[in-house]
């Protein structure tokens, strides 16, 4: 059978395209659609206990690679918090709308690794080692963790910038 002559019953035409295309008198069953908004939950590596988010960039991994998130325990350390205190969310396979991950994160302390104010839509633009307040909430924005783990003098200088920043953000 050729799909050129492939002929469809009114009901299913109606029941594909609505009242779009084809008007039918035929009774339809009414789709029963729920009204409330559906939760969304936004996938994070941590338990968020200190309501501290991490945004990352990272095309490759859920979250960071094993030496990037090994190097962040041991910067979260320094600032006396584990994972648990911590959100880390990936925006590279995540779509979400910033209102979203702030609902659902509250977050009091804003750490982007990699990405910019305007990759969340914050109405502001900042650079980075800057700490910019806004909306209830302290930004800090970063290089990725893969620059500020290489071991070169350049990463060395990032990590040392970074570490200033972090002793103000955190009360070390």
């Amino acid at each position: 059978m050729s799909l050129k002559n492939l002929e469809l019953p009114s009901v299913v035409l109606a029941e594909l395209y609505g009242t779009s295309l084809v008007e039918s008198k035929i009774k339809t069953p009414a789709r029963t659609e729920n009204k409330q908004p559906i939760p969304h939950k936004i996938p994070v590596l941590g338990g968020n206990a200190a309501n501290i988010t991490i945004v990352v960039r990272e095309e490759t991994q859920p979250f960071m690679n094993d030496s990037e998130l090994e190097w962040l325990q041991k910067m979260l350390d320094a600032c006396k918090l584990t994972l648990g205190d911590v959100a880390i969310i990936n925006l590279h396979p995540n779509k979400f709308v910033p209102q979203h991950w702030k609902k659902e994160l509250s977050p009091k302390k804003v750490l982007l690794l990699g990405t910019i104010p305007s990759d969340l839509e914050l109405p502001l633009n900042f650079p980075q080692f800057r700490i910019q307040e806004h909306d209830n909430c302290i930004y800090l924005a970063a290089p990725s963790a893969r620059q500020l783990t290489e071991d070169s003098k350049e990463g060395r200088l990032l990590k040392s910038k970074l570490w200033v920043c972090l002793q103000k953000l955190f009360d070390v």
